[in-house]
């Protein structure tokens, strides 16, 4: 799946997901509303296999629970088959969300304990402060951030909990340079994952990273957890006016067209419908800018507008106005275009990679250690490895030279 930038050369389903959830009220949920005539009129022309699309697209989308929560308060009516997948997703949702979320409550007091500030972000921060029902926002994993000088000290206790980290380090340090969070998966609980950042959304020594220092200094504390004694156990946020840009960071610059999911970005839309989140949009386009960001921030209000005709806040489109050029920024494009098997995430990072740093990366990449390469490549005996380094250099020139040919266009 991928997001539809312009809905109207959408199919028929994807647009009716869109126009359904343009109208799905959180902020009241006791109230039912009514559905437009238009959305009316075309639910009723779906066919089976539209109907079959429809509930496709929706899961793909993570947005299925979502839809099934207009449906208990909306005219929206669907065949049987559809009303029991919608359901389905719901309480599928609902019951990891609460195994995800009292994990959640158990990383985030083993930390404290040990005195390590950690900023939770993405669906576990949003599940519980903007949705009023958890089970709504589908999670895939957890993400936490903590500051570099705790790293270590997180690094173990998370390890300590019975998590392992499943894909090897490229070389001895890779990570460190390069990447920005360590990746956990739980030996005992298979479907549970745990992102430990301590950077957004690129390594410190990559030039698309922004300043930590802001978004640490704008947080939130919320106390909508316990810890594993069943204690309400508050922890820490961004605020809204901080994670809607790095939202959008993650989205736009991260992800990409063919990685983000319709439901980052009703995450957006329900943040700025959300009453009372105070978001500073001065600040918003003062940091984008600061960060360079300010073409993606455009990018994500439009898609917006298009998806679920929201309108741009009147702060943030005067400043659209008076800087026209950011409409026309061909690098955003390109990396909202290019889905990521179709651009070398290698050339990414070492165009970005300040300094001698490239050469560390490179020769990271051109030879990396002999663990990662049997993750990599799934051979068997060892010492096939000597076949499998030629195959990489050549997968990594063909990647390079498709994306500097593409990028060119």
């Amino acid at each position: 799946m991928s997001i539809y930038t312009d809905l109207e050369s959408s199919p028929l389903p994807y647009q009716a997901i869109c126009s359904i959830l343009a109208n799905v009220d959180l902020t009241h949920p006791e109230n039912p509303y009514a559905l437009q005539p238009e959305l009316q009129a075309l639910l009723t022309t779906f066919s089976e296999a539209d109907w079959h699309l429809f509930i496709r697209m929706a899961k793909a989308e993570g947005v299925a629970p979502l839809l099934f929560y207009a449906s208990t308060r909306s005219a929206f009516e669907a065949a049987d088959e559809v009303n029991r997948e919608l359901r389905m997703a719901y309480y599928e949702s609902a019951a990891f969300n609460q195994m995800i979320i009292a994990e959640l409550g158990q990383v985030v007091s083993r930390l404290d304990n040990a005195s390590i500030p950690v900023i939770v972000l993405n669906g576990g921060a949003l599940a519980t402060t903007i949705y009023p029902d958890s089970a709504l926002r589908p999670m895939n994993d957890l993400d936490l951030l903590v500051k570099p000088e705790d790293l270590e000290r997180a690094k173990s206790i998370i390890l300590s909990m019975g998590y392992y980290e499943p894909i090897p380090e490229m070389a001895k340090g890779f990570n460190q340079l390069a990447q920005y969070h360590f990746y956990f998966s739980h030996r005992d609980k298979s479907s549970l994952n745990l992102e430990l950042h301590w950077n957004l959304l690129a390594g410190q020594h990559d030039t698309r990273a922004p300043s930590i220092e802001w978004f640490w200094e704008n947080t939130q504390e919320i106390s909508s957890i316990t810890d594993e004694n069943r204690n309400l156990q508050p922890y820490s946020t961004l605020s809204y006016t901080s994670h809607f840009l790095y939202l959008i960071g993650h989205c736009i610059l991260q992800h990409g067209k063919f990685e983000a999911r319709l439901i980052w970005f009703y995450d957006l839309l329900s943040i700025i419908k959300k009453p009372n989140t105070r978001l500073d949009w001065q600040n918003i386009y003062r940091y984008a800018e600061e960060y360079h960001w300010t073409p993606a921030l455009y990018y994500a209000m439009q898609i917006l507008a298009s998806l679920f005709h929201c309108e741009i806040p009147g702060a943030l489109a005067d400043e659209f106005r008076r800087n026209p050029d950011i409409k026309n920024d061909t690098e955003i494009r390109i990396k909202w275009e290019n889905s990521s098997a179709e651009r070398s995430h290698a050339l990414e990072q070492l165009i970005s990679t300040k300094g001698w740093k490239k050469f560390q990366l490179l020769f990271s990449y051109v030879f990396p250690d002999e663990a990662y390469m049997r993750w990599r490549y799934h051979y068997h005996p060892r010492w096939k490895v000597i076949y499998f380094y030629p195959y990489r250099w050549w997968d990594i020139l063909v990647k390079g030279v498709k994306t500097i040919m593409h990028t060119d266009l």
